[in-house]
């Protein structure tokens, strides 16, 4: 897979209808070529919206768990480390 720029994901309400369009920026999503080559060298079956869900499944467990403990959103935690 060739390098990502960024992703586009449409928030669809109960209808699809779109509510939201939200981009994410390359330096948060430029690993997941990466990561789906080595998910399916370890795994051939595995196909990419599995790995997507997988990574979606992994880091919403981390951010609900982080909230049950009032461990709050940073700016930093989105922006790769920088605040500009």
């Amino acid at each position: 897979m060739n390098r990502v720029r960024r992703l586009k994901i449409y928030v669809l309400g109960q209808r699809d209808y779109p509510e939201a369009l939200i981009t994410l920026p390359e330096h948060l999503v430029a690993d997941l070529p990466d990561l789906l080559d080595r998910s399916r060298a370890l795994n051939p079956a595995v196909r990419i919206d599995a790995v997507v869900a997988t990574i979606w499944r992994l880091g919403s467990y981390r951010l609900g768990q982080n909230l049950l403990r009032g461990i709050r959103v940073r700016v930093s935690d989105t922006t790769g480390g920088t605040t500009s």
